[in-house]
């Protein structure tokens, strides 16, 4: 069941994460996960996602990158796929040493929050995730399979 807030989370995404489709990612609405506590959205490219989420319980925006085979995105590891959040990846595989935006508490309302952090992922994309908007095969690594880069 989508509530005002999932609205807005969802309305958020498509807006702030416009760019992606500019870079020939794709909002799958087919891919769109929801359930009582999560909503995933993912923006599919022909090698990349990335993934937009709400924890509806703990009020938490996330961003995830994952790797696309075949138009699906595979999170198994053993399987050639990839999955982990976009700091993460930023840095372990781009060296970098920052932050997601300001993390100042404030007594913003919910709203406010998810519109700041999602825009604190956008930036983050834009300025120090520029490789992954490639789409490139060969940008994210591949694990789980002897003799290929980590």
């Amino acid at each position: 069941m989508v509530n005002e807030i999932d609205e807005f989370f969802i309305t958020e995404v498509k807006k702030i994460f416009n760019f992606l489709v500019e870079h020939g990612f794709k909002l799958e609405e087919q891919m769109i996960e929801v359930t009582p506590l999560l909503f995933k959205l993912p923006f599919v490219g022909k090698h990349i996602a990335i993934i937009l989420s709400f924890d509806c319980r703990e009020n938490v925006v996330d961003c995830y990158v994952a790797k696309v085979n075949d138009g699906k995105i595979n999170r198994d590891k053993s399987k050639g796929g990839y999955w982990t959040h976009l700091h993460a990846y930023l840095v372990k595989y781009q060296k970098f040493r920052g932050s997601i935006g300001d993390k100042t508490e404030g007594n913003d309302s919910l709203e406010n929050k998810i519109t700041k952090d999602l825009t604190d992922y956008a930036n983050l994309l834009k300025e120090q995730g520029r490789i992954l908007l490639t789409d490139d095969a060969d940008v994210l690594p591949i694990l789980g399979k002897t003799g290929i880069k980590s």
